[in-house]
């Protein structure tokens, strides 16, 4: 999975940088592979971490930030200029993963054992987590557009007050879903919050 997510942060970075957008190239040059290689360094260069969690953990991690990346490039590249509203799949479906990735970081703090996790509290935890990032997010592309003269906070067809209206529903939304799925599959549960720990 790493070298897949090089590869496509590659393809992405040199897309953009032929198009001339640094708000394209300079992200998946070097920001999102930096954020997608984290869990891995921390797993590999903290000896506590790797006792405490499974290879499972660092496996489910990466395989929800591929899946980030692979939902994101193509609204990067292109469908953002269309004028399609991909941005309401793209905060559904980039909320919902994000849980999971919130979840898993999160997760050694709920407990020494796994079994004995409060499931309310640490789904809770990891929804409020999820829905601040969220926000977070809105901010930070509003601030950029005026620090760096980004072209982030912005909608080709709709007002920016619709447009931020509706990417904070829809992660809330899609922070909802994975949430409600986390509490009702039990498989969901073991993978990612028992199987995690060693």
């Amino acid at each position: 999975m790493p070298i897949l997510a090089l590869l496509f942060c590659f393809s992405a970075a040199v897309i953009g940088y032929l198009k001339g957008d640094p708000s394209i190239w300079i992200p998946y040059a070097f920001i999102n592979p930096l954020i997608f290689f984290s869990p891995r360094i921390v797993f590999t260069f903290i000896p506590s971490v790797q006792k405490r969690l499974s290879n499972h953990w660092l496996n489910n991690i990466e395989r929800i930030g591929l899946g980030i990346l692979l939902v994101n490039i193509p609204g990067s590249l292109y469908l953002h200029d269309l004028g399609i509203q991909y941005d309401r799949i793209l905060h559904l479906s980039v909320a919902y993963l994000v849980f999971y990735v919130v979840f898993l970081v999160l997760s050694p703090i709920f407990t020494k054992l796994p079994d004995n996790i409060d499931k309310i509290k640490a789904l809770s935890i990891a929804g409020f987590v999820t829905s601040a990032g969220l926000f977070a997010w809105e901010g930070m592309q509003f601030s950029s557009d005026k620090l760096f003269g980004t072209h982030l906070f912005f909608d080709v067809v709709q007002p920016i007050a619709r447009d931020v209206t509706e990417d904070i529903l829809f992660g809330l939304a899609g922070t909802l879903l994975a949430i409600s799925l986390f509490h009702l599959s039990k498989k969901t549960w073991r993978k990612y919050a028992v199987d995690s720990f060693n």
